[in-house]
């Protein structure tokens, strides 16, 4: 099991990679079936990390804020 420390330094690099603008840094935190589509959304997110990695990724928005 992935202990909250390891959480918290997967997505302090998520951050980190980010705000660099380094693709494919962000890109390697992510399970490979999980970096096929574009998304976009203004909300909360909830993920599940497996293995040092993003497993599932959850969103939360209101769609009235989208159209």
């Amino acid at each position: 099991m992935t202990t909250r420390e390891e959480v918290t330094l997967l997505f302090e690099e998520r951050r980190d990679a980010w705000l660099r603008g380094d693709l494919d840094a962000y890109l390697a935190l992510w399970a490979e079936d999980m970096t096929g589509r574009r998304v976009e959304w203004w909300g909360m997110s909830v993920a599940e990390v497996q293995g040092g990695r993003i497993r599932r990724w959850r969103e939360y928005w209101n769609p009235a804020d989208v159209a």
